[in-house]
């Protein structure tokens, strides 16, 4: 199934394709650039995407002369060039277009008020006088900032939509047309929802002009008398008043805004791909979407949007307040059914500048064993002026101290998503989504049965994987109109599927049932989940329509497709997650360990497998390897693997092709293939350990020093106020224009000028005590940043003072930096000082040894004395190792050879074919990440949190300023196979 050639060096369409912000004034120069950053990264393509900061005007001439300009440095680079709908998100408004045509554009609500309103933007549509509520129609008015001073729109309004194409997409295809299909492949649409406004109260659901007579229409009663039953469980009616209110606002978002936008792009040849918004637990759908299955049918490429830095769950003891398993297994089910060969993935958004190169390698397995397979990482920035650089990090780009390494990431995830995207994934077991269920218990301002609704279904979506079952969702609406039985089998679209789960619900469509029970009649096996979590009001009783139906019976499950492949753990390790597809003469398997910190061991049995042979392929070297392994006497094939944390393998398994024993033994290899098999379960400890240590700092970037810290001028005092954060900081209404922020520097003075940087557009002259520095470039993080000399002359001991005369159009303080050869000691809670660098250090903690806010690549030297025993007789080969390491990457290097770079576990090098008998020299050159330049700086634990928005970066939760860790870790040196880290014995 897998070509040699094409996992080794996979084509640009298995790559990741990045979202790039365009948020600032663009320039063919700067663009030019960051495109070829991207392809020597190993990146396919990119989402030209306008966000926050841009200035050059957004669909007007100047943005599409960018845009041709992308078009050619992407065909001349290998690369493609995708478009973005929007002017942010959500998609739908074309940048303030739509909505100020008029009020029919603008978004719609239904609000319930204790009070009558007089404001135009209500329109009184009933009254319930028992419960004393009013309900009204609200218009969103024009002037939301987020909407550009426009607002949102109503998109269940199909001439809402119309403008939308006619604003954006017609305006595109009148530009660049002759590039659709090829090098712009496709469109991204971003967060299209119901709802996003609320009139002004959480108590709000959808609406949309004529809802009234359509819910007529379509149900044959008036909807207006029972408005109270969607906001109380009032009345006899309520749930089937929910019902047919969510199922036609349903419809309308799918048949007025996705599918006539799916058939504009697939006339053009053009992808319609992209994600909805809150499509990650039940609530959140109920919040702004009702139901985001159905749409998947009118996309081309359906996605999903993967927030934060967490999964499903993880040894952090939290759990994804984003994403879940049930946000990805909604997209890949209905790609399944619906025969959508790609599934995107927008994901890191929210994540975290610390978010490195091994977190992302991590996330981005746990996707691949779900099956998505096309990857849109979040977010390159254009600029990293003003609120860039708080835009949901991490930042994804040649900003990154650890960019010059992520091609490594990018080579690995193209080989793996190529190959899990061959032949078809076995998939025997369907979930019915308990979506509708939803729509009966929903009520805007009490969630707890929804909520209780989701985790049920989460914690089964876990027993399931766990237990190595995979499954699809199988959606009421798609069932209804692709689904079918045949020989036994629930099929749905072009899936196919031998058991059925029924999990916690309180409603199926009679639709569904009638299915279920022919299924059962034809042979099928349905199961429904017994495994209480919360209570839930009207749970259905599922014997009461399928007597047959069975408790759910994790071994009985098993038995419906007896042919797949097993992992067998040992009891009480982390589960193995697997994903198994079939194609001509051989499986595909991908195995995850998604344990951030758990060692897992176990056998894998493939059932036949001994009349063939195994396969591993080394989605970080391309390289391929046979692998040995045990036939059994009912014809299995046995592995034992052990996994590291974090570790993921994939195998390949080729029916026939002539396998032989070998030394008497029952493993079985590959007799066409050279060299030695290799063994999966491999955990030679090091013999000889000896701790590396005396490391100091042999050069690197420049360190730097943060100046977050202000005094704005007293105006009627004349002196100076307490010192607050630069965004805290009150400039708006000062008359003077005058701040300071003050520098200590150490007893010994500083040596050699440094630099201060600031923004563009806040600062109109620097004194530093009094003296005017020069504006020069500040050759750094960003082309724009200012650059100001400071002479060695103005650096002695003592406290300085940088005043700062703010432009007159400034409004807001940024942080500013120095940077230079120093070191930086803290001396308080908020308090730094300067002092002479010198190359002492603390390897396994360099921010308290001068460098708590560096970014950047630094070099740690020491030698080592090595007395030549080369370990023959172990058979083994001496390496170099790192435990515990504080750092994004590393490159090592011994004795003038450059090993290649690690960036994630394990962090071991073979350094045989260079050691030297005496004295040998050992640097690594480390990287690490934004996270203490940037931030956020005032917050505890910020790599807990699930995922931080930009408002974060502005809190202030602590009174000191905090800094995570960076440092080498201990550094040992043995002989031995391990890839395994070992502490000294």
């Amino acid at each position: 199934m897998i070509g040699r050639s094409d996992f080794q060096h996979p084509h640009g369409e298995w790559r990741p394709v990045i979202f790039w912000s365009w948020n600032g004034m663009l320039e063919k120069d700067r663009l030019r650039r960051q495109i070829r950053q991207m392809k020597e990264a190993g990146i396919g393509g990119f989402f030209m995407h306008a966000r926050a900061g841009i200035q050059t005007p957004y669909l007007r001439r100047e943005w599409f002369g960018m845009v041709q300009f992308c078009l050619e440095e992407a065909r001349s680079n290998g690369m493609q060039a995708w478009a973005y709908d929007e002017y942010g998100w959500p998609s739908g408004y074309a940048g303030g277009e739509v909505p100020r045509l008029g009020p029919a554009y603008r978004a719609k609500a239904l609000v319930e008020l204790e009070h009558r309103e007089t404001d135009a933007a209500y329109r009184l549509l009933g009254h319930d006088g028992q419960l004393g509520r009013y309900y009204y129609q609200w218009t969103a008015p024009l002037g939301n900032p987020r909407f550009l001073g426009a607002s949102g729109v109503d998109l269940m309004n199909p001439d809402v939509v119309q403008a939308f194409i006619r604003h954006t997409h017609c305006v595109y295809e009148e530009h660049v047309g002759e590039a659709f299909g090829t090098a712009i492949p496709g469109i991204f649409s971003d967060e299209a929802c119901l709802m996003m406004e609320r009139g002004g109260t959480g108590n709000a659901l959808p609406w949309t002009e004529g809802f009234q007579s359509r819910f007529q229409e379509a149900y044959g009663y008036d909807l207006i008398p029972h408005l109270a039953s969607l906001f109380h469980s009032a009345g006899e009616r309520y749930r089937e008043i929910r019902y047919d209110y969510w199922r036609l606002m349903v419809e309308l978002l799918v048949n007025h805004y996705s599918k006539p936008i799916f058939e504009w792009c697939g006339a053009r040849g053009l992808a319609f791909t992209g994600h909805y918004m809150g499509e990650d637990h039940l609530t959140k759908i109920m919040r702004y979407l009702g139901d985001p299955m159905p749409h998947y049918e009118y996309m081309h490429i359906p996605g999903l949007d993967y927030l934060g830095r967490q999964i499903h769950k993880s040894d952090t003891e939290l759990c994804a307040a984003g994403g879940t398993v049930m946000t990805v297994k909604q997209v890949t089910s209905a790609a399944r059914q619906l025969n959508k060969p790609r599934v995107l993935s927008e994901l890191f958004g929210g994540a975290g500048q610390m978010f490195d190169l091994r977190m992302q390698k991590w996330m981005i397995d746990w996707h691949l064993v779900l099956g998505v397979n096309m990857f849109t990482p979040h977010l390159l920035p254009y600029s990293m002026l003003g609120v860039a650089k708080r835009d949901w990090p991490p930042v994804i780009g040649p900003q990154q101290p650890w960019w010059s390494h992520a091609g490594q990431l990018h080579d690995y995830q193209a080989r793996v998503t190529y190959a899990l995207s061959q032949g078809e994934r076995q998939v025997p077991l369907l979930v019915l989504h308990p979506m509708e269920s939803a729509w009966e218990l929903y009520r805007p301002q009490e969630t707890a049965a929804v909520e209780a609704l989701s985790d049920r279904l989460a914690e089964l979506c876990l027993r399931l994987l766990d237990a190595q079952l995979d499954f699809d969702f199988g959606n009421e609406a798609i069932i209804a109109r692709h689904g079918r039985v045949e020989e036994g089998q629930l099929i749905v679209g072009s899936a196919a599927y031998k058991g059925v789960v029924i999990p916690a619900c309180t409603r199926l469509r009679p639709s569904t049932v009638q299915l279920l029970r022919q299924f059962h009649g034809e042979g099928g096996v349905i199961w429904y989940d017994e495994w209480a979590c919360a209570p839930i009001p009207g749970l259905l009783e599922t014997a009461s329509f399928i007597p047959a139906a069975r408790g759910l019976d994790i071994e009985e499950l098993r038995l419906v497709q007896p042919a797949l492949c097993r992992f067998y753990g040992k009891e009480g390790d982390h589960p193995i997650w697997l994903h198994e597809r079939q194609g001509a003469g051989g499986k595909l398997l991908f195995l995850s360990n998604l344990s951030m910190s758990g060692q897992v061991r176990g056998e894998l049995r493939i059932p036949g497998g001994a009349r063939g042979e195994l396969y591993r392929w080394d989605g970080e070297t391309g390289e391929v390897s046979r692998v040995a392994a045990t036939a059994g006497e009912d014809g299995a094939l046995s592995v034992r693997v052990s996994f590291r944390p974090r570790q993921s393998l994939l195998l390949e398994w080729k029916e026939g092709a002539g396998a032989e024993a070998v030394g008497g033994q029952e493993e079985r290899i590959a007799a066409s293939h050279s060299g030695p098999a290799v063994r999966l379960n491999e955990e030679r400890t090091y013999g000889g350990i000896v701790e590396i240590g005396g490391f100091n700092v042999a050069g690197g970037d420049d360190n730097l020093l943060l100046l977050d810290q202000f005094q704005c001028r007293d105006e009627e005092g004349g002196g100076w106020l307490q010192p607050a954060c630069a965004q805290d900081t009150e400039i708006a209404s000062m008359r003077t224009r005058l701040v300071r922020t003050a520098v200590a520097v150490s007893p010994e003075g500083l040596p050699a000028q440094v630099r201060l940087i600031a923004e563009p557009g806040i600062c109109h002259s620097i004194r530093w005590d009094g003296v005017m520095l020069e504006r020069t470039v500040a050759d750094w993080m960003d082309p724009e940043y200012e650059g100001y000399g400071v002479p060695a002359r103005l650096l002695g001991p003592g406290i300085h003072y940088a005043e700062i005369e703010l432009r007159t159009e400034c409004r807001e303080l940024e942080n500013m930096y120095l940077r230079g050869n120093f070191k930086v000691v803290r001396c308080g809670p908020k308090q730094f000082r300067l002092h002479p660098w010198n190359g002492d250090c603390d390897p396994s903690d360099l921010v308290n040894s001068g460098y708590p806010f560096f970014s950047g690549s630094l070099s740690l030297r020491t030698e080592f004395h090595w007395n030549g025993d080369a370990g023959e007789e172990h058979g083994s080969r001496w390496h170099i190792y790192c435990e515990k390491p504080q750092f994004a990457g590393a490159v090592l290097e011994i004795n003038g050879h450059a090993a290649a770079a690690r960036v994630w576990e394990p962090w071991a090098w073979d350094v045989t074919d260079w050691l030297v008998p005496g004295r040998n020299e050992l640097v690594f050159h480390v990287v690490n990440t934004l996270r203490n330049v940037y931030g956020p700086h005032y917050v505890p634990h910020d790599e807990r949190m699930p995922y931080l928005r930009r408002v974060v970066f502005l809190e202030q939760q602590h009174h000191e300023l905090v800094l995570q860790p960076f440092g080498l870790g201990k550094v040992y040196m043995g002989y031995g196979l391990s890839d395994r880290n070992h502490k000294k014995e």
